[in-house]
C-alpha cells in the first residue's frame, strides 16, 4: 500500500493565506498526524492572535515544525479560552480550538488577503484610444468612451466625454479596440488626473489639385483642457455631423468648442472647410 509523501514545508508557504477550513486535512498538536502543510497554517493562526486572547509571544516560528513551542502555544491557546478541560493541545479540522482560530484570520473563510495596492507612478507620455474600431462614430454616447493609459507604467483610466452635469451610460465590457494615439503632457500626471473639460473636433480641408478635382481630407482632433496641461491629441477616428462626416459649419483659423481652445491643424495646401464638434466634461469611470 501507497503512503502519502506530505509536500516540504517550503511548498507549503505558498498555499498559507488560503482558508484554513481548506488547508486543515488533519490534527495538529500533541498526538496529532502533523503534517507540514497544516503545521504551517496553525502556526501562522496562531500568530495573528493578540497575547492578550492567548497568543504566542514571541510569535512562533513558522517552518512546519510541530515542536515543544507550538503544542505549547496551542494549549495556551485553548486554555485561554475554553479553560483546563478543552485544553488538550491538538487543533482538529472543524472543532472548536479550529473554528476558534478562523475568527482571527483576517483574510477570511475562503478568501486571500490581497497585497496593498501601489500608488499609480506619474508620467509624461500617454497612449488615449476610443472605444470602437471604426473609423468615424457619431454623437451617441455609448460611441463616446476613452480609456487614457499611461507610458510606460502601463495602468489606464477609462473617460467618457459628455455633458458635466449628466450621469455616464453604461461603460463598455469589451477591449478598446480603437486606433491609439500617443500624446505628451506638459507636466506629470497620473492616467486618473484627466478629469477636465474636453472637445472632439472634426474638421474638413480642401484644395484643388492641378487637375482642377477638388480634394478633401479631414483631422481630428480630443483636445483636453487640463488646468496644468491642456493636450491637443491629433486622432485617427472621426466625428460624424448631421450632414455626413461633418456638419455645414464654416470652421475659422481658432475653432472653439464649448469655450476651449482647439489648435488648429492645417494640412499644407489645403484650405479649412466645415467642422463638426462634441464638447462636455472627460468624466473618470470607474470599472
Amino acid at each position: 500500500m501507497r503512503s502519502e509523501t506530505p509536500p516540504r514545508a517550503n511548498t507549503a508557504r505558498v498555499d498559507r493565506r488560503l482558508d484554513m477550513a481548506f488547508l486543515l486535512s488533519a490534527p495538529v498538536g500533541r498526538g496529532g498526524a502533523n503534517h507540514s502543510w497544516d503545521v504551517l497554517f496553525v502556526q501562522d493562526a496562531l500568530n495573528r492572535v493578540p497575547s492578550a486572547d492567548g497568543g504566542p509571544q514571541p510569535p512562533l516560528t513558522s517552518d512546519g515544525l510541530c515542536g515543544p513551542k507550538t503544542r505549547k502555544a496551542i494549549s495556551n491557546f485553548q486554555l485561554k479560552h475554553f479553560g483546563w478541560s478543552g485544553a488538550d493541545g491538538l487543533v482538529e479540522p472543524g472543532k472548536q480550538t479550529h473554528r476558534k482560530l478562523e475568527e482571527y484570520d483576517k483574510s477570511g473563510p475562503g478568501k486571500t488577503t490581497p497585497p496593498p495596492a501601489k500608488p499609480e507612478p506619474v508620467a509624461t507620455r500617454f497612449v488615449v484610444q476610443r472605444v470602437g474600431a471604426e473609423r468615424s462614430f457619431g454623437a451617441l454616447e455609448q460611441d463616446c468612451f476613452f480609456q487614457l493609459i499611461s507610458v510606460p507604467h502601463n495602468y489606464h483610466t477609462v473617460y467618457w466625454l459628455g455633458p458635466r452635469w449628466k450621469k455616464h451610460p453604461r461603460p463598455p465590457t469589451g477591449k478598446f479596440r480603437g486606433y491609439p494615439s500617443i500624446f505628451n503632457s506638459r507636466v506629470a500626471l497620473r492616467s486618473s488626473d484627466f478629469a477636465c473639460d474636453a472637445a472632439f473636433l472634426s474638421t474638413e480641408y480642401r484644395k484643388t489639385a492641378r487637375t482642377g478635382r477638388e480634394e478633401r481630407k479631414v483631422e481630428s482632433q480630443l483636445v483636453l483642457a487640463h488646468p496644468r496641461s491642456q493636450c491637443a491629441v491629433p486622432m485617427e477616428t472621426h466625428l460624424i455631423g448631421p450632414r455626413g462626416l461633418v456638419r455645414s459649419v464654416a470652421s475659422s483659423r481658432k475653432p472653439r468648442s464649448g469655450g476651449i481652445y482647439i489648435p488648429p491643424v492645417i494640412p499644407a495646401g489645403y484650405t479649412p472647410g466645415v467642422s463638426t464638434s462634441l464638447s462636455g466634461y472627460f468624466h473618470p469611470i470607474a470599472i
